[in-house]
Order: C-alpha cells, then sequence, then structure tokens
C-alpha cells in the first residue's frame, strides 16, 4: 500500500509539471481539424478583413479623410482609379463592398464636395463607405475591428461573425469533389480572382448540415461502430480468460489510472477549447462570462461534441487496451495506459470526425436554418 501511495503521489506531482509544460509548449493548443479546399465560382457574400488591388469606384458620406498626410472632414466624396486597398472589417457583396474604414494607394481621380483632383493618393478613409472593384484580386481574411452588420443564418449556427461567407446557390468544389450549394456558410479565408473564389475552411455548413465524408451505418460514421465492436468483443474474452499472475505488482498502480485520467482530461479539453476557437472564432471563457440565450447555443456546440468524444469514442478505445492488459493480470496498470490512449486518440479522432459528429447531434435543429 505504501508504494501504491508514493507512486501516485509522484505522478500526480509528474502530471503538474507535465501539464505546465505542455500549456508552455503549445499555448494555443495542437491544430488537428481537416482543413477543406473549397473552390466556387459564384456570387460571394463576406463578412470581414478585405485586402487586394483593382480598378474601384468609391462613394463616402459623412467622412473623415487623411490624403497624404493632411487629416480634414468631408460630407460627400467620388474616388476613382486603380488602388491597392485594405478594409479592416467590410461586408463584400456582388463585387461591392460596405465599411467603415479603408487604407488607400494608387492613382485616381478625387472628387471632395465638389473639389475635384487627379493624382496620386495615399488615403485613410472613416465614413459610411461603398466601394465598387473590378478586375480586382482579392484577399479575405481575419476583421481587424467589430463588424457593424448582422446576418440572421448564424443564430443557431456557433461561428462568430468574422471571416464568414455564404453562398445562396451556385457550384463549386471541396477537396476537388464536385458540389452543388444551396445555401452554403462557411468561416474562413482565401482569394478571389477573375470571379474565382478559392480558400480553406475547417468546417462548412451546406444545405442544412455539415459537409462530411465519413461512411456511415445506421447515421452513426463506422469507425465509431467498429471501436465498439473490436471493444466489446475484448472485453467479453478478458472476463473469461482474466490474468492473476502479475496481480500483486498491478496493485502498485491503483492510484496511477485516477492521475492520468485526469492529467490527459485536462490535456484533451484544453487542446479542444482552442481548436473550436480556431474553428468556430469563439472563445469559451468569454461566452460564460456573457450568458444569454444565443451564447448557451454556441456553448453547447463545443461541451457537447467534447463529452461524445469522451463517452463515445475514447471510451471503447480505453476498454480495448485495459482488456487486453486485463489479459495478463495488470488490471490498474492497463486502466492507467487505457484512459491515456483512450483520450489521446478519442480527441484526435473526435476532432478528425467533428461534421459528423454535430449532423449527429444537431441535425434537428440545423432544419430551422
Amino acid at each position: 500500500m505504501q508504494k501504491s501511495s508514493s507512486i501516485t503521489f509522484l505522478s500526480a506531482i509528474f502530471s503538474i509539471i507535465f501539464f505546465s509544460i505542455f500549456v508552455s509548449i503549445f499555448p494555443n493548443g495542437i491544430d488537428m481539424a481537416h482543413e477543406y479546399n473549397i473552390v466556387c465560382e459564384d456570387n460571394i457574400n463576406f463578412y470581414g478583413g478585405i485586402e487586394g488591388n483593382g480598378s474601384i469606384v468609391l462613394y463616402a458620406d459623412n467622412f473623415t479623410i487623411q490624403i497624404n498626410g493632411n487629416k480634414f472632414n468631408g460630407n460627400v466624396a467620388k474616388l476613382e482609379g486603380h488602388f491597392h486597398f485594405y478594409i479592416p472589417s467590410a461586408f463584400y457583396s456582388n463585387n461591392s463592398a460596405e465599411f467603415k474604414k479603408v487604407i488607400l494607394n494608387g492613382t485616381g481621380y478625387l472628387n471632395i464636395d465638389g473639389n475635384k483632383s487627379y493624382g496620386k493618393f495615399d488615403l485613410i478613409m472613416n465614413g459610411s463607405i461603398d466601394m465598387n472593384i473590378s478586375n480586382g484580386n482579392l484577399s479575405f481574411m481575419k476583421s481587424e475591428e467589430k463588424l457593424d452588420k448582422n446576418f440572421d443564418k448564424l443564430a443557431l449556427l456557433p461561428f462568430a461573425l468574422d471571416k464568414i461567407f455564404y453562398i445562396e446557390h451556385g457550384n463549386g468544389s471541396i477537396d476537388g469533389s464536385v458540389v452543388n450549394f444551396s445555401n452554403l456558410i462557411f468561416r474562413g479565408d482565401g482569394n478571389y480572382h477573375a470571379n474565382k473564389f478559392s480558400g480553406k475552411t475547417y468546417l462548412i455548413f451546406n444545405n442544412k448540415k455539415f459537409y462530411e465524408n465519413e461512411d456511415k451505418i445506421f447515421y452513426i460514421p463506422s469507425k465509431i461502430i467498429f471501436l465498439w465492436s473490436i471493444a466489446i468483443i475484448l472485453f467479453i474474452i478478458s472476463l473469461f480468460l482474466k490474468g492473476g499472475k502479475f496481480l500483486e505488482f498491478d496493485k502498485k498502480f491503483y492510484g496511477l489510472s485516477f492521475i492520468l485520467a485526469i492529467l490527459f482530461l485536462a490535456i484533451t479539453f484544453f487542446i479542444w477549447i482552442n481548436q473550436a476557437n480556431i474553428i468556430f472564432g469563439k472563445d469559451v471563457f468569454q461566452l460564460i462570462n456573457e450568458i444569454n440565450l444565443q451564447n448557451i447555443i454556441y456553448l453547447s456546440f463545443i461541451i457537447v461534441p467534447y463529452l461524445v468524444f469522451i463517452g463515445i469514442i475514447a471510451f471503447p478505445i480505453k476498454l480495448i487496451v485495459s482488456s487486453i492488459f486485463d489479459l495478463f493480470g495488470f488490471i490498474n496498470l492497463g486502466k492507467a495506459i487505457g484512459r491515456s490512449l483512450g483520450f489521446s486518440f478519442g480527441i484526435w479522432l473526435g476532432i478528425s470526425m467533428l461534421s459528423s459528429i454535430l449532423n449527429l447531434i444537431f441535425y434537428p435543429l440545423f432544419r430551422f436554418i
């Protein structure tokens, strides 16, 4: 018993040190999710930051402008020419953008309250601004400022209104496979040129469900059914062929399985909340601090999948490993290693099947989007 207590105490100290080192090495977690490559040639609606160049026609009302270092206010302005531009936060649709701030440099015509000029300009403008873009090369990215817009279709989806793309109808490809788009929504970034968009994203909501390519049996991913089948078979075998040769030695590791379970539970939860922040753009602790009905919906997209990772995926992996060790009499040691491997592979496999898991859990909710 004394040796068991010593191993438990040492493993607890080791776990605290290991978790601290892990967090310091991976402060933003580990990005395990698959990124889809998406291509489309249809009208794109986008919420976020934009940088690019092209021929523009810009209209501004009640604005502040800084031209080549000189700053003043104006009522109405029009800018036309070829410019490079950066928009910290915008709504873009059909080659037109609405926004509050823009930084431009290039050559063209400028008309401010009836005063016309032509030349090369370096501009910073704040106000109510619309800009039409033609022959443009655009990069869509994360916004640097809060977007002053609403998008009703995100009310029941966990995405932050930033780096959001929406296509009502069209055609394109996802990872090279041709797909028909219907109310397509995804969060990501990419480039737009000659009416063709190509970009990357972690989750794609299309036709009232998340896009996925998992093999399924009765709506359940076949990988999960395979894991549970193996786990149940090995568990039954271990009940009849349980070894006893190393039982006395195995008692030393009684507390180790609980310590490692807590350690890997903490590590996998840390990985998942950071991964969720990358995918959804939502910080779980900020959602908790600002509780309302919509944030409760957002939290359910973060908490419930993690419980599925642990209960539906990690548990059968743990059962497989511990059952194998049970055959040799290493009951406690098997639980310790099984929980460690179960949590580790459970979070990796769960994130890789995230689209399928979200569809399995929330499909009735998606019908209202």
